[in-house]
């Protein structure tokens, strides 16, 4: 595996995944790219795709850190209204 798209990883009784944690941090035993998400956003990207959307625009995006520099994430606007999602 080479990519990890999730937003949370692990095992609710034991914490973060020992070998995930290793893969993260240090490469070992091989690299991980992960793109981290919010459940929220998991879960709408799911429902857009179970519905032939290719997105579904959410305003718990902007301004928080996981959207930041996030190859996932854009902004959009209309020009009918102020508000950017």
């Amino acid at each position: 595996m080479a990519k990890v798209q999730a937003a949370w990883v692990g095992n609710v009784s034991a914490g973060l995944g020992h070998a995930y944690r290793r893969a993260a941090e240090a490469g070992v035993p091989r690299p991980l790219a992960i793109e981290d998400y919010s459940n929220y956003t998991v879960a709408l990207a799911l429902w857009a795709g179970a519905h032939g959307l290719p997105f579904v625009p959410v305003r718990s995006g902007p301004g928080s850190d996981i959207t930041r520099g996030h190859p996932g994430f854009a902004q959009i606007g209309r020009a009918s209204c102020r508000e950017r999602v």
